[in-house]
């Protein structure tokens, strides 16, 4: 009888220790599900608006959106959201998206929130509930530009503000108790008010950049100070492939700065400006640029990419379109858009998307008929490189009168 007790204990004990663990994390798991969050489409789709209580859970939920619409420009999280789970954010940036608002009573931004958003959202507006912003929560947001932290947070941990390129201001809080983040890999970074009682180190890029607080060096922002940064100046050596500039060219740019290089009054004959190509981003995913980027550093030697192409009037009230000499600039060949304002508001695309949609990447095409168009009416026409799965700057903006 003892010995029967005795196993009848251990196996009792064995599979407590079993099954115990496993409806513990049964439990955790049911908890990461919130079944009160809800979301519904305004704004004819440019709008989503999710509603709930509590923590927004890891993307586990995400299929409560059945339709995603690539209107989408803003999101909404709506009051009664407490925490916002790591890298929930991320499922719902869409290329257009400009707007992300958050909700009074957002308490905790955990990790990864906003880690990776490389798309259109310059501004966010953290509300003044927030208290803790976990470990790298935002990072890698490339189209954030400003930032101002509500003076409710304590705490900033580590990974946070780095490798945001066009990030320029960053104004810390008078209640920071703890700041962990040092503000890496950012080069646009100009402005860091420290509202805090903290002293705040700075990135200085590798030495790209230099500090300054009352104009003096600093590398470290002291408590209810504001530093200010100066990017280091580097050449610009141009070759204008038998071009000509009439305009005056840029011959030096600092690090942390974008510079627009000049697409007008660049001459050759017989051609157009496509864009420039940078020798130092040759083995980029696409080598066609317009600016030197905030990031870059060194001497850069731009050169042109001149494009010839031919618009002619045919038969039927249609204008075909013939670019010479693609294969040099882009594999992919060439898309045109044309239309009949000046400002190519209106402007319709051949292929009918324009926008990869309707493309059949392995075609190298460069010409095009323009069809259905209306005898004597002028069309303002534009060309742009195909690569990849997108496009490049429009270019070589002509103006043509159908006769026939």
């Amino acid at each position: 009888m003892k010995k029967s007790l005795s196993v009848f204990l251990i196996l009792s004990l064995l599979l407590s220790t079993i099954l115990i663990p496993a409806q513990l994390q049964a439990e955790e798991k049911e908890e990461e599900i919130n079944n009160t969050i809800t979301c519904e489409w305004q704004d004819n789709n440019k709008t989503l608006v999710l509603k709930g209580k509590g923590r927004l859970a890891d993307s586990e939920w995400v299929n409560k959106v059945k339709v995603w619409y690539p209107t989408l420009e803003k999101l909404v999280i709506s009051e009664g959201i407490t925490s916002i789970g790591t890298g929930y954010v991320n499922e719902f940036i869409s290329e257009k998206i400009k707007s992300l608002v958050f909700p009074e009573g957002l308490q905790v931004l955990e990790s990864g929130v906003l880690f990776s958003c490389e798309k259109n959202i310059q501004n966010i507006k953290l509300p003044s509930t927030l208290k803790r912003i976990e470990n790298g929560a935002i990072t890698v947001a490339e189209g954030l530009m400003s930032l101002k932290i509500p003076d409710s947070v304590t705490y900033i941990g580590e990974d946070n503000f780095t490798y945001c390129p066009y990030l320029k201001k960053l104004t810390l809080p008078k209640s920071l108790k703890e700041c962990k983040t040092t503000m890496v890999q950012c080069p646009a970074l100009k402005t860091v008010v420290n509202r805090s009682s903290l002293s705040i180190p700075l990135d200085n890029c590798k030495k790209r950049k230099t500090w300054y607080v009352d104009g003096k060096k600093k590398s470290k922002v002291p408590a209810g100070e504001t530093a200010k940064s100066k990017g280091k100046k580097y050449k610009i050596k141009y070759d204008l492939k038998g071009g000509k500039a009439k305009c005056k060219l840029p011959k030096t740019y600092r690090y942390g700065s974008d510079l627009k290089l000049p697409m007008k009054k660049i001459f050759k004959k017989g051609y157009y400006l496509l864009a420039w190509r940078i020798e130092e981003f040759e083995n980029s995913h696409y080598p066609y640029h317009s600016s030197i980027g905030v990031s870059t550093h060194g001497t850069v030697k731009p050169s042109p990419i001149w494009i010839k192409y031919k618009v002619k009037n045919v038969k039927g009230k249609k204008i075909k379109i013939s670019v010479e000499g693609h294969k040099k600039v882009s594999a992919a060949g060439f898309i045109t858009r044309y239309a009949t304002k000046k400002d190519m508001s209106n402007a319709k695309y051949c292929p009918s998307d324009g926008f990869g949609n309707d493309l059949t990447w392995g075609r190298k095409t460069s010409k095009y008929t323009l069809k259905g168009l209306k005898k004597g009416k002028k069309y303002y026409i534009q060309i742009a490189a195909r690569y990849s799965e997108d496009i490049g700057p429009w270019c070589g903006k002509r103006c043509v009168k159908v006769k026939k």
